[in-house]
């Protein structure tokens, strides 16, 4: 299952099939988060000097306070049919301002344990590039690595109009164009969405999620309120449950031949909404990730989330139904 917390961390259990295993023996490696180092974007790619645009500016929710923040840290465990699979950590870099836009680097990391890399070794770095306003995803890069070059893969996307992908594979690079309905979001920033939303006990937030060069339509509504026991501690939580379909370019039209798939998702019961626990599908069984540490936001922030640009009803999430 790929969606929200999924999207962003059980990419690397999904693709676990598909990397090529690796008899060696490897050291036990521990995912630690390097600091962020604040990063000025540069002068206009070739790829918008080929006719890409930005996107352009989205229909804002109202503006509300969030609990997470720049310098905010977490890392996860993630279990496959009960056995430690792989460890996983997502942080938020500090602020900048660039041509008038406030933005923020978000980084999510993942890689397998030492008793899984004896057979399949795979490490998943997603760095994505946000600007605030709308929490909207300017590009996003994403490097692969399972130790054998013909599986490695290195992907960026520049989310505009069209969205621009370029992908190294086997030591070659091709682009290709995508024309996706906006607001679009990347797995990282959907889960962000989320955290920002206002949850009420009732209604759905339907967002598309482009996954590499795959593209979910994503719906999750809370379903009750519980109080979980994770490494932190007991907390008490907001349990979302939520489903995924893959979807063509036009947002609406499923794939054929891919099944939806469900995922159950728990959030803390406070400002920080600090993601707890996870429990969702895969092509190799179920799975459950869950939190192992967190820091807290250096300071929080006030944000506003793109909505859908759709004349469908609006659901108290500010997304359509």
């Amino acid at each position: 299952m790929k969606c929200t917390l999924a999207m962003a961390l059980l990419l690397l259990v999904e693709n676990l099939s598909t990397a090529a295993p690796d008899p060696r023996p490897r050291p036990r490696r521990v995912v630690v988060m390097r600091p962020f180092i604040p990063v000025t974007p540069g002068p206009r790619s070739w790829i918008h000097r080929r006719g890409a645009r930005p996107t352009r500016s989205p229909a804002l929710t109202p503006r509300r306070r969030v609990g997470w923040g720049p310098e905010e840290n977490m890392t996860f465990i993630v279990k496959l049919a009960g056995v430690e699979a792989a460890r996983a950590a997502i942080s938020v870099g500090r602020s900048t301002r660039s041509r008038g836009r406030e933005l923020l680097t978000m980084r999510g990391l993942a890689e397998t344990v030492t008793f899984i890399s004896n057979f399949v070794r795979l490490r998943e770095e997603v760095v994505t590039r946000v600007d605030l306003a709308g929490l909207s995803p300017l590009h996003s890069t994403m490097d692969r690595r399972t130790g054998k070059p013909d599986t490695d893969r290195w992907m960026k996307t520049h989310f505009g109009v069209p969205v621009v992908q370029s992908v190294r594979r086997k030591g070659r690079l091709r682009a290709q164009r995508r024309h996706i309905e906006s607001p679009l979001f990347d797995p990282i920033t959907s889960l962000f969405v989320v955290r920002s939303m206002d949850l009420p006990a009732k209604g759905k937030l339907q967002i598309l999620v482009l996954n590499g060069n795959s593209l979910y339509e994503v719906t999750v509504s809370v379903t009750g309120r519980e109080r979980i026991y994770t490494k932190l501690g007991p907390r008490n939580a907001i349990r979302l449950d939520g489903r995924a379909q893959r979807v063509q370019d036009d947002g609406r039209t499923p794939v054929p031949g891919k099944k939806t798939r469900g995922v159950s998702l728990w959030l803390s019961d406070d400002l920080a909404r600090v993601p707890l626990k996870l429990r969702g599908e895969t092509d190799l069984g179920s799975i459950e990730v869950s939190i192992t540490s967190y820091q807290a936001p250096r300071s929080p922030l006030v944000v506003q989330v793109a909505r859908p640009n759709t004349s469908a009803a609006q659901s108290p999430f500010g997304a359509r139904r």
